[in-house]
């Protein structure tokens, strides 16, 4: 899915439009979700009216204020998070979804024995970052810690058997 938004689009009628803070790049999503997505454009999205005057995937299927077809807003897709948040019974936002993101890209990439630098490089171009961000240590301040953490128990372990 290639994720990317132009500052001057002419088709986004949201009065609060989001600032670019990314670059274009390509999203890898699963062949089940993108299936999903499929079917929600084809069978959903296509009957909302106004739905085809721009490319957001996802729109207001409520008329409520003139926004039936519109690109989501802001406070809509807070709203979505709130009722979410709700129903799980913990507070669900966009940065704990950005958090949790990194924490399992960070992850992975361990796993399959990436070197540090490669890894942030990889994170950077999946979240459309720049090179020289260091973004990447905002959203991965837990996994940090416990790498730090981990990395002292071992030092500590050394040191306690010498004794």
């Amino acid at each position: 899915m290639k994720i990317y938004r132009s500052s001057i689009d002419q088709t986004d009628p949201r009065l609060d439009k989001p600032n670019q803070k990314t670059k274009a790049h390509f999203a890898r999503i699963p062949p089940s979700l993108m299936g999903q997505i499929k079917h929600y454009i084809n069978h959903v999205r296509s009957e909302v009216p106004g739905s085809d005057q721009h490319d957001f995937v996802f729109v207001s299927e409520k008329g409520s204020r003139g926004t039936l077809g519109m690109p989501l807003s802001l406070k809509s897709v807070n709203g979505i998070l709130q009722s979410l948040s709700e129903a799980l019974g913990f507070y669900v936002h966009p940065h704990l979804l950005r958090h949790k993101w990194n924490e399992t890209f960070d992850k992975e990439g361990s796993e399959q024995g990436l070197e540090d630098r490669l890894l942030a490089d990889a994170r950077n171009y999946a979240m459309g970052w720049t090179a020289n961000t260091t973004m990447g240590k905002t959203y991965n301040e837990k996994r940090i810690a416990e790498r730090a953490r981990a990395i002292s128990a071992a030092h500590q372990k050394r040191v306690d058997k010498k004794r």
